[in-house]
């Protein structure tokens, strides 16, 4: 009896021990192997691309056999990250990369509402979340085309508003509860990212009256990163990242020049600690703030480049690159808003006569850097005639500046158009060469500068009409 007892204890000893390891065996195997079976599909080529930001990259592609079978594999594993299989006709359907062997079924018919995987308990509760919001938004859909018919009554309305708004509030349960209740997956990581921030109501006196009209606005702000895992450096691999990051930087905090140093300050060390989150949150901040279209923003891109683009601790930029963007942000800094704009002395067409930027006594003058071989120039240029003939009355001048090198385009241009060249109009030569490109950053032409009497910078990245908009309302005051 007791040998048979311990015989037993044996057996079950290796059938548990031979369980863990089958459970187990894909977390030792090297690389990769995703399998998957389309119902409907055969005999074609289906690709997985990966997300870095709001891009996506091929990765991979594989051959759908006569019975809908492909397998993707190969010996160097997949960055942890977000990922699409990508279907003919682009179809695509989302998964998530931590696992790394595993398999996905679904049909032609409903990619995403027949989509099951095996042996991914990230893509297992990523699909079931898929699958949620695919019958709440038929749902939406059948609410919304009641409430565009115009022959829905008033009291049908209000009733449809009611259902669409609950149906808001079940959406934000469900990515709570998600978030919540499986911290430490990466499929909690990206629910993470587009649960909505629980605001609390605005305080109130006794009277039931609001004491801080700002606090919602203040507390969103402040609370805008909570559930964002900075801890997990694949995030930056997902499109719900870049879209979190666009969403601050461009419409929750106000697009004020001045405070962007300190917001910056305030963000970086969030991502300081790995290499390619780094690269990517900076690379999108200096990118953001140089192409906003909110004027002064380049202080942004200054501030970004200047204090933290290293080529010694940047992954994924060519140290060229860079160092472009570093000699950009210092030529970029002379010329911020606000700033006064650099001393230049240049000469006249007779290359006789020098006038010094600092010496123009002007009320306001409008800085204008601009080529003749530039088309974009001589379509702005009839207009800066126009601000001359409006405002030089009232002793506002124009300070007209030749980009080129090679001058004789520009003094033909000058001879042909009295009316340009009536204006002050300045250039530098080989024997009188100056640093004006670089001061006022004029890799692009036209540039468009208005300046007050002490010459400090009041307007970029305004066409001359702007400007004078600009100044009329200044004027008026």
């Amino acid at each position: 009896i007791h040998i048979m007892r311990l015989n037993m204890i044996a057996i079950l000893v290796i059938l548990f021990t031979s369980c863990n390891a089958q459970n187990n065996i894909s977390a030792d195997l090297p690389g990769y192997k995703i399998e998957v079976d389309v119902k409907g599909l055969s005999n074609e080529n289906i690709f997985i691309a990966n997300y870095i930001g709001d891009k996506m990259y091929y990765t991979d592609t594989a051959m759908v056999d006569s019975k809908g079978h492909a397998i993707f594999e190969d010996t160097v594993a997949l960055e942890k990250g977000k990922y699409a299989f990508v279907f003919p006709n682009f179809n695509f359907l989302y998964f998530l990369v931590d696992e790394q062997h595993f398999s996905v079924k679904t049909d032609t018919l409903d990619y995403y509402q027949n989509a099951e995987a095996k042996d991914s308990p990230n893509n297992s509760l990523y699909f079931d979340y898929f699958r949620f919001l695919a019958d709440l938004n038929k749902e939406k859909s059948a609410l919304l085309k009641e409430k565009n018919d115009v022959n829905t009554s008033a009291s049908r309305l209000s009733e449809i508003t009611d259902a669409l708004a609950e149906i808001d509030k079940k959406v934000k349960a469900k990515l709570k509860k998600e978030h919540e209740s499986n911290k430490g997956t990466f499929y909690a990581t990206v629910i993470g990212m587009i649960r909505p921030i629980d605001v609390p109501d605005a305080p109130e006196d006794a009277q039931g009256n609001i004491i801080d009209s700002t606090f919602r606005y203040n507390y969103y702000k402040k609370h805008y990163f909570d559930n964002v895992d900075f801890k997990e450096p694949a995030i930056y691999r997902t499109p719900e990242f870049h879209a979190k990051l666009d969403e601050y930087f461009n419409r929750v905090i106000p697009q004020v020049p001045d405070s962007m140093p300190a917001i910056i300050d305030r963000f970086v060390p969030n991502i300081d600690y790995d290499p390619h989150l780094k690269s990517f949150a900076l690379r999108f901040l200096a990118a953001n703030f140089k192409r906003s279209k909110y004027m002064g923003m380049e202080t942004g891109f200054v501030h970004v480049v200047s204090k933290y683009f290293d080529k010694e601790d940047m992954a994924d930029i060519d140290p060229e690159r860079i160092q472009e963007a570093i000699d950009e942000a210092k030529d970029m800094k002379h010329t911020l808003l606000g700033k006064i704009a650099p001393d230049i002395k240049l000469h006249d067409p007779t290359i006789t006569k020098f006038q010094t930027l600092h010496e123009l006594k002007a009320p306001y003058t409008l800085l204008y850097i601009w080529s003749p071989t530039c088309s974009h120039c001589l379509e702005e240029n009839p207009d800066v005639v126009d601000f001359y003939n409006k405002y030089h009355p009232q002793g506002i001048e124009v300070f007209s500046i030749c980009a080129d090198q090679e001058l004789e385009d520009w003094k033909k241009y000058l001879q042909s158009h009295p009316d340009f060249a009536k204006m002050i109009n300045l250039a530098d030569s080989p024997g009188h060469r100056t640093k004006f490109r670089n001061l006022y950053n004029s890799r692009t032409t036209p540039v468009v500068l208005l300046l007050d009497e002490n010459k400090k910078i009041l307007t970029k990245r305004l066409n001359v009409k702007q400007v004078g908009e600009f100044l009329d309302a200044l004027l008026k005051k």
